[in-house]
């Protein structure tokens, strides 16, 4: 042994003799004093943005109304005149379309922040019926006039918010301010607490300035460890001492990386001190991401040593090891790009069985219906082709109504959010070749769309519950009835279907229901349970068809969680992983287990006879569980880590969707596959499926060790595209400790195991 810490200690004599050592730290030290004047603190966020609106058509109306109330009144006469006839133009012109819409927002927001620097936007008198929050009556007593830019625009935006109490998200109460030196670059809301976000940030800077610059520097260094060996006498004497061929190999192998390893120490040391100092937060977890950088380095350098070996020069090692990563980079980034813009957006997410048909969604918004010919069509579309979003599943639904035989669904051009939003109310009937139809918004708030037994369409949310009434159809008012050129009586004068009974949603709730991120479920005998905070709700619907409350029940703390019924049960899956079960009548606890590990559920459903339970998850798995045996049974499926939707049809099979568009019916008591909606692949696919998916699983992927380095600063395996965490139905990038561990090491394995062969079989 001691032989070989001795030539881990050559290594280093030999980096303090050529001087890389010192070179290599001053280059460090200029690296870290080049950061130092970086800042970044927390400050509170004015501006508005395009995502703040929750209904640009009711600002609109509200601001270019003649009858506004006096503080919206006041908010117009601040914005320029410019800008006042821009909105008169839009008020004039009112499309539901996504090029309207787009534009709106962006003279709503450009509008009210030209509004937010005016000193005499607030009146007392306009805003005497408005209520302020605390913030903004701090302000107030501190005196508008003495107040500096910043907290004037910040007042303005409150004051703002607090007359458009419906239709304007409120502004943030925290934000992000950075800059260089003494010169600010900016404000941004951070959507999320400032420790969070400062952990985002410098993992994101690690990742890029040691995770890549410091690699490549790194390879570049370390390229003649290896070929150095086979220089004139150098082998000859480290072969004289008692030394084996591999363990020397892999001796200097290590010694290359324990010289990467003190370079990674003082660079994440000085990096964490700035953290600290520029900050004020100091990441005990940045000295864990050591290891990790050095792990990173070493799967790159499997490449620069096993082609020192083979050709002994340390310019074709730098060479090939730098094309090494750019192979690992680009193949990483393809596969990535290729999954975000071609194979997750046709993926299925929801499962729908629709009588006799088989209809899916996929997560770009695209409703799928199975034709005999054993492929997808494209149904449930408007009659401009109906709704394309990247990523954003902007539907609430679609539901079957079985009795009218057709689809329901809540729509959102902006991209549907679970939270705090509306949607435009969809009908589509088989016998109108599931063309979409669409008509008026749901209420505000609505986070789930149902269909009763009586073919009643059923919004809840935030506000309660809504039913959708009246004619859907709207027809144009027919012209005058002319006889030999002379009008004989107006048609137009006689009151329409949807005159006499226009469409509209009224509310359904029989008790001022006021809900924080709720969840709901929707029972065959028309209750709903309802899951909100620590209380669990069960809602009956009387006489008059108003929904009160029947049960309830009350958790120990809250936290996020998912809920479904069927037959006399009530199942919720929680976000740490637990289920509880609970009888429907009175919402009394019948059994708690751990469904999940270290995943988070996106989906929970239950067969029509509540025996069988199933819960999909963020990283594609099925967790499925027997009630009437108490056993789990998801491990048995071979799909798992692909599965993307799971459903119950009315006969209680069990329906799964994988391999992107494919859906397999099972037989839940037996596994045995029943049916298959399997469509056959196109080339793209097949190039996928059969050429870039096995090579990135054979490949190793330092990427996954930059979610590795995430994962520690931010702790969180599961990060929501939306920024909402705490919604587990939005689409998520996942991360799997264990596996970004064990694949990159049976791959750094591998390498070292070949070189070492070829060191063994030939006479070096």
């Amino acid at each position: 042994m001691r032989a070989y810490v001795a030539v881990l200690k050559d290594s280093f004599r030999e980096a303090f003799a050529s001087k890389l050592l010192f070179v290599v730290l001053g280059l460090i030290t200029l690296a870290l004093l080049f950061l130092a004047p970086v800042w970044v603190q927390e400050s509170r966020p004015s501006d508005f943005r395009l995502r703040d609106f929750r209904d640009q058509l009711g600002v609109l109306k509200k601001l270019t109304d003649k009858d506004t109330p006096p503080a919206v009144k006041q908010v117009w006469q601040s914005i320029p005149p410019t800008q006042q006839s821009q909105l008169s133009e839009l008020q004039a012109k009112v499309e539901m379309t996504p090029r309207y819409l787009n534009r709106l927002n962006t003279v709503i927001a450009a509008s009210l922040n030209a509004a937010l620097t005016r000193r005499d936007l607030y009146q007392a008198a306009a805003w005497k019926d408005v209520t302020l929050d605390e913030e903004s009556q701090a302000f107030l007593k501190r005196g508008l006039d003495k107040l500096p830019e910043a907290d004037l625009k910040r007042f303005n935006r409150l004051a703002i918010d607090s007359a458009f109490p419906f239709e304007i998200q409120p502004a943030e109460d925290k934000g992000m301010e950075y800059g260089y030196l003494y010169t600010s670059w900016g404000t941004m809301p951070a959507g999320m607490p400032y420790r969070e976000f400062v952990a985002s940030l410098v993992s994101a800077s690690a990742r890029l300035i040691v995770g890549m610059f410091g690699i490549l520097t790194a390879l570049l260094i370390t390229a003649n460890v290896i070929p150095q060996m086979f220089e004139p006498g150098a082998i000859d004497l480290l072969l004289s001492k008692p030394v084996s061929r591999i363990p020397l190999f892999l001796t200097k192998f290590l010694g290359g990386c324990a010289f990467v390893f003190v370079m990674t120490v003082y660079l994440v040391a000085g990096f964490w001190l700035l953290c600290g100092l520029r900050t004020g937060l100091w990441f005990p977890r940045l000295w864990l991401t050591i290891p990790a950088f050095v792990f990173m380095f070493m799967i790159y350098y499997t490449a620069s040593a096993l082609s020192g070996l083979l050709w002994r020069n340390a310019i074709i090692s730098a060479i090939l090891s730098l094309v090494f990563f750019g192979f690992l980079f680009a193949l990483e980034n393809t596969k990535s790009i290729v999954d975000l813009f071609a194979m997750d957006p046709m993926r299925i997410v929801e499962i729908t069985p629709a009588g006799d048909s088989m209809v899916a969604s996929s997560r770009s918004g695209q409703v799928l219906l199975w034709k005999p010919e054993g492929t997808w069509g494209h149904i449930f579309r408007e009659a401009e082709g109906g709704p394309e979003q990247l990523l954003i599943y902007p539907y609430l639904g679609p539901v079957y109504d079985q009795k009218n035989d057709r689809l329901a669904a809540l729509h959102d051009r902006r991209g549907f959010s679970s939270y705090d939003s509306s949607g435009q109310l969809m009908l589509g009937a088989k016998d109108g070749n599931w063309q979409a139809l669409t008509t008026v918004s749901s209420p505000s708030g609505t986070t789930a769309i149902f269909v009763n037994a009586h073919g009643e369409v059923l919004t809840a949310g935030s506000a309660g519950i809504h039913r959708f009434q009246g004619n859907p159809v709207t027809k144009a008012a027919p012209p005058p009835l002319k006889l030999f050129g002379l009008d004989q009586f107006d048609l137009s004068k006689l009151k329409r279907n949807d005159e006499v009974d226009p469409p509209r949603f009224e509310s359904l709730s029989a008790e001022d229901f006021r809900w924080n991120q709720p969840r709901f479920a929707l029972h065959a005998d028309g209750r709903i349970v309802v899951l909100e905070g620590q209380d669990l709700h069960l809602l009956k619907p009387g006489a008059d068809g108003k929904y009160a409350r029947q049960a309830n029940h009350k958790f120990e703390k809250s936290q996020p969680g998912l809920v479904t019924c069927a037959d006399k049960t009530v199942a919720i899956v929680f976000k740490n992983g637990e289920m509880q079960t609970f009888q429907l009548d009175t919402l009394q606890p019948i059994k708690t287990m751990a469904a999940l590990t270290d995943d988070l559920p996106r989906q929970i459903v239950i067969s029509p006879d509540g025996r069988w339970l199933a819960v999909c998850t963020h990283k594609r798995h099925l967790w499925l569980y027997d009630q009437k045996n108490s056993q789990s049974l998801g491990s048995r499926f071979w799909s798992q880590g692909d599965i993307s939707a799971a459903a119950f049809s009315p006969k209680g099979t069990l329906l799964l969707a994988d391999h992107g568009q494919r859906i397999t019916e099972y037989n839940p008591e037996t596994l045995a596959v029943e049916k298959s909606f399997n469509p056959t692949l196109n080339i793209a696919q097949r190039v996928y499926y059969w050429g870039l998916a096995p090579l990135h699983m054979v490949m190793p992927k330092p990427a996954q060790i930059g979610e590795l380095i995430d994962f520690l600063l931010t702790e969180k395996s599961a990060q929501a595209l939306n920024g909402k965490n705490d919604d587990l139905t939005a689409t998520r990038v996942t991360f799997d400790l264990w596996h970004a561990i064990w694949s990159n090491s049976i791959f750094v394995a591998a390498m070292l195991g070949i070189g070492s062969i070829y060191v063994w079989s030939r006479d070096l």
